[in-house]
């Protein structure tokens, strides 16, 4: 539930929308409904947290511009394309032409990551950073680093798409750099 928004964290996920994973054989859906979406954004916009608008596929960009209209998402709106994810109902695999036509249903005042799910991740997030889109990588999405070697740490992931950002051109955001892109508070004490 929305218990974990008791935590004030500064950003929480918030799918956009119904889905399924099977795991073993087993699914398990995920009933954010509407009903859910509004009152998890609702907290959120009263709590003072970002929510990450994660889209496993075009149709959840509805619900999104329904939060939008409803006033209850603040700008920038801050879109993260879940890619890759194949054990789920309801998820695409990652292609940069599909890629390519959700950054075009991005609403004005959008940022967007990408999260490449196993072996999609380099390609994904490369195209990402390719876009001008942001990125996450790590083990909770993947755990090689290249086939059928496994990473030895985030760290070394995290490392390769930094190198590769500053190889494409583009600069590595800090963390101030960042919290100014997503409008958000800087930490006190900071």
């Amino acid at each position: 539930g929305l218990e974990v928004l008791d935590a004030l964290p500064e950003m929480a996920s918030l799918d956009m929308g119904l889905s399924a994973v099977t795991i073993g054989g087993v699914d398990h859906p995920i009933l954010w409904t509407r009903t859910f979406l509004r009152n998890a954004a609702k907290m959120m916009l009263d709590r003072g947290i970002k929510p990450e608008l994660e889209i496993y596929h075009d149709g959840m960009f509805t619900e999104a511009h329904m939060l939008i209209e409803e006033g209850l998402l603040t700008k920038p709106y801050f879109f993260s394309f879940v890619m890759g994810m194949t054990r789920g109902q309801g998820k695409v695999p990652y292609t940069p032409k599909h890629l390519l036509h959700l950054v075009d249903l991005l609403p004005p005042d959008s940022l967007f990551s990408v999260i490449g799910i196993g072996p999609s991740q380099l390609p994904a997030t490369t195209m990402s950073i390719l876009l001008g889109g942001n990125v996450r990588v790590g083990f909770e999405d993947n755990v090689y680093y290249r086939r059928g070697e496994l990473a030895e740490s985030n760290a070394q992931l995290v490392a390769r798409t930094a190198r590769l950002v500053r190889e494409l051109g583009f600069e590595v955001a800090s963390p101030q750099e960042a919290r100014e892109m997503l409008r958000m508070p800087p930490l006190v004490g900071a």
